[in-house]
């Protein structure tokens, strides 16, 4: 169940609430961190890891936070499907499958990547942040084909950076 901590967070919910409400025919969609292709410059989490994976340098990642980080790719494909399947109308979360904490995603990214950086764990209390934000925020996709692993996805969007040869996982 939602449970809003922030005025953004608020108004995310109140917007979901109003479109389900108002407009019986509409497709709320909720996503977990992605990560992929911006059309924006700003780097995010995976990007940032990446590079610094690539560097050899050594990173300290909370093992208490857990997510389920989503290929943005993988995400806009379900919706495309969705949209296309006329599912029924309502609320859908759209993530790849499993939950998993900061410190093992990065982890497997570093050895996807075969970086020889030093991985340790921290706590996310150990990088604070305003406002504080929920420790376990995982989603499962609901109401439609389950993704792929996040696993899975991860190396196939690896694959896709430039100047890096990625094995697929077997």
């Amino acid at each position: 169940l939602p449970c809003p901590n922030s005025i953004y967070a608020a108004s995310k919910l109140a917007g979901e609430c109003l479109a389900l409400g108002l407009c019986p025919r509409t497709y709320v969609t909720r996503f977990p961190t992605l990560y992929g292709s911006r059309r924006n410059s700003a780097e995010g989490f995976v990007e940032k890891m990446i590079a610094r994976l690539r560097a050899g340098a050594p990173l300290r990642i909370a093992d208490d936070r857990i997510d389920t980080p989503t290929w943005a790719q993988d995400a806009a494909e379900a919706v495309l499907a969705l949209l296309e399947g006329n599912a029924d109308y309502g609320l859908y979360h759209v993530a790849n499958a499993g939950p998993v904490s900061y410190f093992d995603f990065v982890r497997h990214l570093g050895e996807l990547m075969g970086s020889t950086s030093t991985i340790e764990r921290a706590k996310d209390a150990d990088f604070p942040s305003s406002p504080p934000k929920p420790l376990r925020v995982p989603l499962t996709t609901i109401r439609m084909e389950p993704l792929r692993s996040w696993q899975v996805a991860l190396a196939a969007y690896c694959r896709t950076l430039k100047g890096r040869d990625i094995p697929a996982p077997t």
